[in-house]
């Protein structure tokens, strides 16, 4: 058998063919699976283009719905057999920086934390039974911590004690925000005394924070026989403006100043008196928790939208177009750390526990959290039966550079994965072609 005749006889076996007049004949697979192989790969290319026009949006939508968040570590921090309580976090570097308190006995006492970013372990601690602090900032890589009686004391960041600014006024500083060169710290100090019952007000100090010199006082007492109290200071970055949150007698108030401390008007609510976190978004608008509440004001200081809840003592950021709140929550006999979500509007987006213990009293106190742009650091305490700890945690929060990242990265593997099939296709398509093969046309017998 010739060689032609050999192809032919082998295509005929595993191929249909047909043979025009022209005697030009044509082969074609006996069986469907190239038609079906070209169906499934022009499904998947359409799928992959489809995805591909829609993921962006699915991905900003579903983000905007429910933000994602991780806990990286918690720590338990429990030096004594006593009480502790952590306040503030402050962070630079490597490094956060924790402010709290532990009791010795019926006495409590200053303690500073010094831990790792990454993983939480303890690297150096600062302690002292001379006061007790409250909040710090870190400017210049040095850390200012402030509390009792005004105190201020500079740490480097290897926590050694570089300056101790002693005050002794009849008070506390519970609040304090660097800005443009300058300490801003809020808190109350007792004014007087009526009989048995003492009158404190408020008190608001402006710092050159290089040579650590006292610009100016602000201070007020709105009613007397009354514990009138300023709890926490930002500044608004759009207005420069100092707002000073806080009550008197009449209940929550807010003093907006300038940045020397001149007052510029007073906002009145009838939300809870107590006041825990302020921070401001990129348009001017503040955003404070406190006693069962959290609410939004705009940058004139109007009163947008308020949202109520059942929980005690807060920390609140915002960070990436949304608002972080950790509080607590009771879950079956326990008080456990909640970190909730919320768009600009307030309404919630998202709410993860991050406490485990059972049978704890956990709160946030006064003080505030830290955030190094992508992870959040918050820290509180657990009450448990006979014995009180610090408990800090370290949270992953998706920003909106990380996800513009991530949805690059979806888009290329995609565009990648359609080209290849389209190669694919391509290839198969060449490979399986119809065969075409001239014979001699047949010429019909003469008729007889």
């Amino acid at each position: 058998m010739s060689n032609k005749k050999a192809t032919m006889s082998l295509h005929k076996r595993t191929l249909k063919w047909t043979q025009n007049i022209q005697g030009e004949i044509t082969f074609i697979p006996k069986n469907y699976t190239c038609k079906r192989i070209y169906k499934f790969i022009s499904l998947m290319l359409v799928g992959l283009l489809m995805l591909l026009i829609l993921l962006p949006n699915y991905i900003s939508i579903t983000e905007a719905q429910r933000p994602t968040v991780k806990v990286n570590w918690v720590i338990h921090s429990n030096p004594t057999k006593y009480d502790e309580s952590a306040h503030s976090v402050c962070e630079a570097g490597d490094y956060i920086y924790i402010i709290g308190d532990q009791a010795i006995g019926a006495m409590w006492y200053v303690r500073i934390e010094m831990r790792l970013k990454s993983n939480g372990s303890l690297v150096k601690v600062w302690a002292s039974e001379d006061y007790t602090l409250h909040d710090c900032v870190i400017v210049n890589d040095k850390l200012y911590v402030t509390g009792d009686s005004f105190d201020i004391l500079v740490f480097d960041l290897d926590l050694n004690l570089l300056t101790y600014k002693k005050r002794d006024i009849p008070g506390k500083a519970m609040s304090s925000v660097f800005y443009k060169n300058y300490l801003y710290i809020a808190g109350w100090e007792d004014v007087g005394w009526y009989g048995l019952l003492v009158d404190r007000g408020w008190r608001v100090e402006k710092w050159k924070i290089e040579e650590l010199t006292l610009v100016k006082e602000y201070t007020i007492n709105p009613t007397e026989v009354w514990w009138d109290m300023a709890l926490t200071v930002g500044v608004n970055p759009v207005t420069e403006q100092v707002w000073v949150v806080g009550y008197d007698e009449d209940g929550f108030r807010i003093d907006i100043m300038d940045l020397d401390l001149n007052l510029i008007k007073v906002v009145r609510s009838f939300l809870w008196n107590k006041s825990y976190n302020i921070d401001f978004d990129e348009d001017g608008n503040a955003y404070i928790c406190g006693w069962m509440f959290v609410a939004k004001f705009d940058k004139e200081g109007n009163e947008v939208v308020t949202r109520s809840n059942s929980h005690n003592g807060c920390r609140l950021l915002y960070a990436n177009g949304l608002i972080y709140v950790g509080t607590t929550e009771g879950v079956i006999s326990s008080d456990k750390h909640i970190l909730f979500i919320y768009d600009k509007n307030l309404t919630q987006l998202n709410m993860i526990t991050l406490g485990h213990y059972w049978f704890s009293r956990a709160s946030f106190i006064h003080g505030k959290a830290a955030f190094d742009g992508k992870n959040l650091y918050i820290a509180g305490y657990d009450a448990r039966p006979g014995d009180y700890e610090w408990t800090i945690y370290s949270i992953s929060l998706t920003s909106t550079e990380d996800s513009a990242i991530s949805l690059i990265w979806w888009i290329v593997i995609i565009i990648v994965a359609t080209a290849t099939l389209s190669l694919v296709f391509l290839w198969f398509k060449r490979k399986h072609k119809r065969i075409r093969i001239k014979t001699k046309p047949k010429i019909p017998p003469p008729p007889i």
